[in-house]
């Protein structure tokens, strides 16, 4: 009996955990937004889990760029020029593809 609740508690944390990280990344895109000031760039947003950073340009084109890791991102978020960073460090250096996901 001990054990079932084990497992109901720990599904239940699981759970938990998960819709934290979600809401977690959420706060940061949506600070991402706000902080936006490009030419290009209308918003973007960084998965740490899978590597993939997804840009929405002011064309509303969405693209996700594909094996980018953490420190080229915290570069990328560090840039003066957001658009001058990505067309001349990530583009090159990562797969690319429009994204089925459209923006808000």
């Amino acid at each position: 009996m001990a054990g079932t609740e084990l497992q109901k508690y720990k599904k239940t944390f699981i759970k938990l955990k998960t819709k934290v990280l979600f809401f977690k990344q959420l706060e940061e895109y949506y600070l991402q937004l706000k902080n936006m000031p490009s030419s290009v760039i209308k918003s973007y947003f960084y998965d740490e889990d899978k590597k993939i950073l997804r840009i929405v340009y002011q064309s509303g084109a969405v693209y996700d760029y594909l094996n980018l890791s953490q420190t080229v991102f915290d570069d990328f978020k560090s840039a003066f020029s957001k658009g001058t960073f990505l067309n001349k460090v990530i583009k090159p250096k990562s797969n690319s593809g429009k994204s089925a996901i459209k923006p808000f």
